[in-house]
């Protein structure tokens, strides 16, 4: 099972870097014979960020040297794990299981929930700059393991490296077989961090002295070539410290300082060297080091260094982060209300507009005839949505009820939303894919949850589509298209 799931893993991942790196052909849209073919030309940097491909290497985690007590505790536990002594041997602290961030009764309004979630503050992280409003990803592990903990357990010490291995085979987001007796993996698991599952593998995270169970949540945004990537839990930096000096086979970084927050640098900004390639303790796939920082809650990543001095400054309030963007603090609010524990967030809603979405799946240099043409396909799909404002797309589920997929759309006003409600619904039980018929035989119509309040439409789709909740978005299907 577990090997099946590496390979579709791997071998998405190869489609997709393909799609993102060269302009493929789709399948021509409906109509004559003479309709032009809609090509897959990527999103506003949808693409994972550089080290995240999925591998299938079996280089095993090595076993730390001591483990903290991995008994799950509750709200009040301390974000920061004890420090190493100065003449102990460097340690990796296991983190506890996170208090669950979405509402206990799923039936909470979101005008009643909590307005700083977790999801807030990992917006808070992200300066705001025009790349990262485009595209921002965030995964909720701490939320997969409190839902799943008696599938999953969160190994503790004396346990082998298989039983970490395990937890990290099954940290992305999942849902149960046909047969409910075993988890596979979702087909589209976004983009993880640098730090997230896919790399544990080829990136030993002992340099560090931490491993997945210190991490709660990951956020990436602007992934590229220069992409800003955080991981929130509870680590150590003088052990971190202390790990890196006694690994001997690792290149010795320069120790870099921005506003009182010390980095560790590897390399020129984004220059890679192929034989470096997975190198410990943290080069990627390009063989590119990058600059790393960890603090007592966070660890940051970046491959240049304005961008590891923009997360600090945005750490330490001194720029504007994504949490003070309306738009963004209401999408994250609505995925925290939704339950969701993977997520895709994005003010470029071009790609969605009529005119906007025919030309870019025409690309660069069509003609006006051919858009045209393609509009008009378009519109025969089905009812199209009013405008709105910015988006959200996002996976959730539990055991009793399955998957879903969870949608949010900011609109300027409460009545542009109300109406957007009766439209997705419409467009949901009338429509069609452009690349897969019916969206009724996608999404069980049967169970749709589509509800406004306020500027906000969040919705729960289940079918499917929620198995491959990123899909539709990578070859812009037009589920969420509007006039």
């Amino acid at each position: 099972m577990k090997r099946y799931f590496y390979f579709v893993l791997a071998l998405l991942a190869l489609v997709a870097a393909i799609g993102i790196a060269c302009d493929g052909t789709g399948p021509s849209a409906p109509g004559s014979d003479s309709t032009p073919t809609i090509a897959y030309t990527p999103l506003a940097t949808p693409t994972a960020p550089a080290g995240s491909t999925p591998t299938t290497a079996e280089t095993p985690i090595a076993t730390p040297t001591a483990l903290a007590d991995p008994t799950p505790t509750t709200a009040e536990t301390p974000l920061t794990t004890p420090r190493a002594s100065d003449d102990s041997t460097p340690t990796m602290s296991v983190a506890p299981i996170a208090t669950p961030t979405a509402p206990a009764d799923p039936t909470l309004a979101m005008s009643d929930a909590p307005l700083d979630t977790v999801y807030e503050e990992l917006l808070a992280a992200i300066p705001d700059t025009p790349e990262a409003r485009a595209s921002v990803y965030i995964s909720d592990y701490a939320l997969v393991r409190q839902m799943y903990g008696d599938v999953i357990p969160l190994p503790g010490p004396g346990d082998d490296e298989d039983a970490v291995a395990y937890l990290n085979d099954w940290l992305p987001p999942f849902v149960w077989s046909e047969d409910e007796e075993h988890l596979r993996g979702f087909v589209s698991l976004g983009v993880q961090s640098f730090f997230g599952p896919f790399n544990h593998r080829r990136i030993n995270l002992q340099y560090f002295a931490f491993d997945v169970r210190n991490m709660d949540q990951g956020i990436v945004a602007a992934p590229g070539p220069a992409p800003l990537e955080v991981v929130r839990g509870r680590f150590d930096p003088q052990a971190a410290d202390k790990a890196l000096e006694s690994c001997s086979e690792c290149p010795a970084p320069s120790r870099e300082e921005h506003g009182g927050v010390t980095y560790y640098s590897w390399g020129e900004d984004y220059a890679g060297d192929t034989d470096m390639k997975f190198a410990p303790p943290a080069f990627d796939t390009l063989g590119r080091g990058g600059r790393i920082g960890v603090l007592d809650e966070y660890v940051f990543r970046t491959l240049g260094t304005s961008e590891m001095k923009a997360l600090i400054d945005a750490n330490l309030n001194e720029v504007p982060s994504l949490a003070d963007v309306e738009e963004f603090r209401l999408r994250a609010g609505g995925m925290f209300h939704l339950g969701a524990y993977v997520m895709f967030l994005s003010d470029d809603v071009e790609v969605w507009e009529l005119d906007g979405l025919a030309r870019l799946s025409l690309g660069e240099g069509a003609s006006q005839e051919d858009i045209e043409k393609v509009k008009q396909n378009l519109v025969e799909l089905g009812p199209r949505l009013r405008p709105y404002e910015a988006y959200a797309i996002g996976a959730g589920g539990n055991v009793e009820d399955g998957p879903y997929m969870a949608l949010v759309l900011v609109h300027a006003d409460g009545a542009s939303a109300e109406e957007n409600a009766g439209l997705l619904r419409r467009r949901i039980e009338e429509g069609s894919s452009t690349y897969n018929g019916l969206w009724s035989d996608n999404i069980d119509v049967g169970r749709l949850e589509i509800n406004a309040e306020g500027g906000v439409l969040m919705a729960k789709l289940r079918g499917d589509l929620a198995r491959g909740w990123l899909d539709w978005v990578y070859r812009r299907d037009g589920l969420i298209l509007y006039e």
